[in-house]
């Protein structure tokens, strides 16, 4: 079973990061845990464990990546499609796959110059800023495409106390690859990334222990510090592909 987006969807219903992903495939569900990068998957009743690996992989640009937190760092800005396989997929994407296949399809660099820039804004004052450049460094033979993203936003909970937003953002994030035509059936390329995140955590309540209170989504957050997660993501690929005549 498939789901796919391509980039008209993503860009038509502006789908920023595997959050959005989950929330528009049936029976695939991301589940928030302490901090952002840590979050459990549901996947055909399939659920991460509290200690262990993912009931799914996650291959970016045909590279499986060795933790969830790459995938879960990258926006969505500069992707050519996402597809998410339903259903044991070891044969191609190995141990992780038990459950399933998030396969993250990036834009290649081109052999013409190109780029492209957006900004949107957004309710808890969240605004999102992306661009991408792309040409080449040697016509018809060696490519290059870059990009990046920022995001700033207060959060929708506000910490009364404080009179901040409780779940604030502060993201942003480059990637660029090179990529090397070595014949008509051959291909070398070289990609890296960096992410870094500052955001808000931790923003519990007390509250009584009454049967009627347990469920009072209306006490408001008013914690006298305000949680904060930083993370930093670094990642680095290389392939080499070849198609052979059979």
């Amino acid at each position: 079973s498939l789901t796919v987006f391509s980039a008209k969807d993503i860009t038509r219903a502006g789908l920023t990061d595997l959050r959005h992903i989950a929330d528009n495939t049936p029976n695939f569900g991301m589940l928030d845990n302490y901090r952002p990068g840590l979050e459990r998957f549901q996947l055909r009743g399939i659920i991460t464990p509290q200690v262990g690996d993912p009931p799914l992989a996650f291959v970016i640009d045909g590279v499986t990546a060795p933790d969830p937190e790459i995938a879960t760092q990258q926006q969505l800005f500069d992707v050519e499609r996402v597809e998410v396989l339903r259903g044991a997929q070891g044969a191609l994407y190995g141990r992780s796959a038990v459950g399933g296949t998030v396969n993250i399809i990036t834009r290649q660099p081109t052999n013409e110059f190109s780029g492209s820039a957006s900004a949107a804004y957004e309710n808890g004052d969240t605004t999102r800023l992306t661009g991408t450049l792309s040409g080449p460094i040697v016509r018809d033979s060696l490519y290059f495409r870059i990009g990046g993203y920022r995001t700033n936003s207060d959060g929708l909970i506000e910490n009364v106390y404080l009179n901040r937003g409780a779940d604030y953002q502060r993201d942003y994030g480059f990637s660029g690859m090179v990529k090397a035509q070595l014949g008509p059936d051959t291909s070398f390329d070289i990609r890296g990334q960096y992410g870094h995140g500052r955001d808000g955590i931790g923003y519990y309540n007390a509250v009584s222990a009454t049967r009627s209170s347990l469920e009072d989504f209306s006490v408001p957050v008013s914690e006298n510090v305000l949680g904060v997660n930083v993370r930093d993501v670094y990642v680095a690929s290389a392939k080499l592909e070849h198609s052979f005549p059979f």
